[in-house]
Formats: structure tokens, C-alpha cells, sequence
């Protein structure tokens, strides 16, 4: 019996070519549209969802009134990370990025390339963030001055199918602040051994990188740093916290710690600091500070969209729905004749059930094959990948 409705509706897609491929395409362009723009949709709601650890993973925002500081920024200082791993139990691990904006020139041999995205970074980034270890021991790869990780299509692109670790990079940073607010001559060297290489961070990050740093290569020209509270506010701090750890809760003894270490200094210079906790899987969508790595999504535009796709494909189903009404009254002859040679009212309802279910398989296959041709462009037109 199946197989009859089959053949029928087969029969009568090959007999009315036009209305069928009006109704296939139709419904086939509006479901090529709706699935693009949510494809979309699960990209933006996919960063930093990788991570094994992201529930709990936070990261720490400063709120500073002091000058022409009166802002909600992504950015701290040095010492506040470790601190809190060192006085709140609540906190696992802590891990820091400084970044190098300016870049630097990296040769190795023969080959020279200008690179970015290069941070000094907490070799405890391995324990909170899920960023895989090729070659090297994550345990060990960042604890050394002159360390660094790269990526493995940084590696690729200087040592090609050598074995990177224990190589060194000559690198020529032309910021003179390179080694943390040390006034030094611009176009500054140091001799970098590569101690890890990790995969690629991927596209759905709130911020990537291609090296890192030890942050005992900083420390190693400018050792001040290191527990220092004020002055070089620019290191991205990201806490580990223990399973269950309200975050509220935490952020509720920050203002003891910042009285602690900085009250009298922001007494004297007339200032407010306060710290809160932003979580990561919040932070492209909802965060709103300032002085971050790479621009954010927004919330708002996924909710727009979200609308937008499905409203497409209610207009494919109201047309689909509107033209096989029309060409109901066509029927109305093979259904009377159906009648009278005993069909019961359940095996009509499966017949135009059948057919309605192979038009939309067919249309569904139709939509996958145009997606898969304009997912190049609509890629391009979005700039996400």
C-alpha cells in the first residue's frame, strides 16, 4: 500500500511539472534560508563552548573611577590573579594573558615573517582552557624564561616537517613595551625556545593567539611586575572556580582584597576599583567591557535573526499550504473515484500525507545542495566561519 502512494505521488509530480516545481523550489529556497541564518545562529552560540571547564570559568573585569579610567574594562593588573588562587579556595587556578599588540618579526634560519596575536601568558592556560598539546609537555611549557608555544601552522610555517621543540626563534619586537612598561629602545631581541606546540585555536573564540609567551620572560627584564597592583593594567585574568562556587558569593570579598592591597593608594589618588566575574560562554554575546581582544557578538542580533529564519519558513509553508489548496478542487474527481471503489477517508489522509511528505523530502535534499553552494558566500557576507 505504501508503495502504491509512492508511485501516485510520483505519477503526479511528473504530470503537473510546474505546480510541482513551483512547490519544490519554493519550499526549497525558504528551508536553504532558514537553515543558513541558523547555522549562523549556532556559530555565535558556540564560542568558547569547547572548553571542557567552561561553567566554571570566569573572567575578571575591572570597574575603575580614576581619571580618565571610569569604565568597565576586561583588563587587570598583575598580581590579582595569583592572589586570589593564594587567599580564596573557592579558586582553582587562575591564568593571565598579556598581549603584545605591536606584534613582532620571528626568523628562524633563512625564514622571517611579521607575526601577531602573540600573548605572554600563566602556563596554567593548559589546566583551565582546552587548547591540546601536539608536541611538549603542558605541564611544563610555559614555567621557563625564553618559552614559547606556537601553533601548529605557525610551526608548519617556519620548521615544515622538522620537529620544532628545542628550536629557537629570533624575535624583534618594535614596541618599546614589549617587557611590560621598561623603557627600552624600540626593535627589542630576545632568543625564544619553542616548548609546545598546540592545534590551532579554533575560529569560535572570543579572542585567538598564534604564540605564547612565558610570563617569566617578561618577569626576567622587569621583575617588578610581578606582584605589582599598580601600573600596567593590561593583563587579561581568567579564574578557575571549584564546582558549586556561587560566583556572587565570591565577588562579595573582592572589596576587602582590593582595600587590602590598593586601599591607600586609591585613597590618595582619589579613586574606585571594584572587580567583578564575567562567565566565558557569556562573554561574546553579552559582555560589554572595554579594552577587549576582538569585537563581540551581540545577543539582540541572535534573537533578530533566530525570528527572521523562522519567519522564512512559515512564508515557504504558507505558500506550499496555499498552492496545494488551490489545486485541491482538481482532485476532487480522483477522490470521488477513489471513494467509490472502496478507499476508506484513513488511506486518502495518508495518500496527500505521502505526497506532501516526499514533496518536502525533496525539497529538504534541494535546500541541502544550495546551502552547500552558497555557504562559501553567505560565509563571506556573515565573517563567520
Amino acid at each position: 500500500m505504501t508503495f502504491n502512494y509512492f508511485k501516485i505521488a510520483v505519477r503526479n509530480i511528473l504530470r503537473h511539472k510546474t505546480y510541482s516545481f513551483i512547490n519544490i523550489v519554493g519550499l526549497a529556497v525558504g528551508m536553504a534560508c532558514t537553515i543558513l541564518i541558523l547555522m549562523w545562529v549556532q556559530y555565535e552560540y558556540s564560542f568558547d563552548r569547547y572548553h571542557k571547564n567552561v561553567d566554571m570559568i570566569y573572567r575578571l573585569l575591572s570597574n575603575w573611577d580614576l581619571g580618565r579610567w571610569q569604565n568597565l574594562y576586561a583588563i587587570s593588573n598583575h598580581a590579582v590573579g595569583p592572589t586570589m588562587q593564594k587567599d580564596y579556595p573557592e579558586v582553582v587556578k587562575t591564568c593571565r594573558f598579556r598581549p603584545i599588540p605591536s606584534g613582532a618579526v620571528a626568523q628562524y634560519n633563512n625564514k622571517k615573517f611579521r607575526e601577531e596575536g602573540i600573548f605572554y601568558a600563566d602556563n596554567s592556560v593548559f589546566d583551565i582552557f582546552s587548547f591540546p598539546m601536539i608536541k611538549g609537555d603542558p605541564g611544563s611549557a610555559l614555567t621557563t624564561a625564553h618559552s614559547v608555544v606556537i601553533t601548529e601552522d605557525v610551526a608548519e610555517k617556519y620548521f615544515g616537517h622538522e620537529n620544532p621543540l628545542g628550536k629557537v626563534l629570533k624575535m624583534t619586537f618594535p614596541d618599546w613595551d614589549v617587557f611590560g612598561n621598561t623603557f627600552v629602545a624600540s626593535n627589542a631581541e630576545l632568543d625564544a625556545t619553542v616548548t609546545g606546540i598546540i592545534e590551532n585555536v579554533p575560529p569560535n573564540s572570543h579572542f585567538t593567539f598564534n604564540m605564547l609567551l612565558s610570563f617569566e620572560t617578561l618577569y626576567h627584564y622587569n621583575e617588578k611586575q610581578r606582584g605589582r597592583w599598580w601600573g600596567d593594567i593590561g593583563i587579561y585574568t581568567y579564574l578557575l572556580v571549584r564546582e558549586g562556587c556561587d560566583p556572587e558569593d565570591l565577588r562579595k570579598k573582592f572589596p576587602a582584597l582590593i582595600e587590602k592591597h590598593i586601599g591607600e593608594d586609591l585613597k590618595t589618588a582619589k579613586g574606585k576599583l571594584e572587580f567583578f566575574l564575567e562567565p566565558l560562554k557569556d562573554i561574546h554575546l553579552y559582555s560589554t567591557a572595554k579594552w577587549d581582544q576582538s569585537g563581540y557578538g551581540s545577543i539582540a542580533y541572535v534573537y533578530v535573526f533566530s525570528a527572521i529564519a523562522l519567519f522564512i519558513l512559515l512564508i515557504a509553508c504558507i505558500n506550499f499550504m496555499n498552492l496545494t489548496t488551490a489545486r485541491s478542487s482538481n482532485r476532487a474527481q480522483e477522490v470521488g473515484v477513489r471513494k467509490a471503489v472502496g478507499a476508506h477517508k484513513a488511506n486518502l489522509i495518508n495518500q496527500f500525507l505521502g505526497e506532501s511528505f516526499l514533496f518536502g523530502l525533496i525539497s529538504l535534499l534541494i535546500a541541502l545542495g544550495l546551502v552547500e553552494i552558497f555557504l562559501p558566500a553567505f560565509r563571506s557576507l556573515s565573517g563567520s566561519e
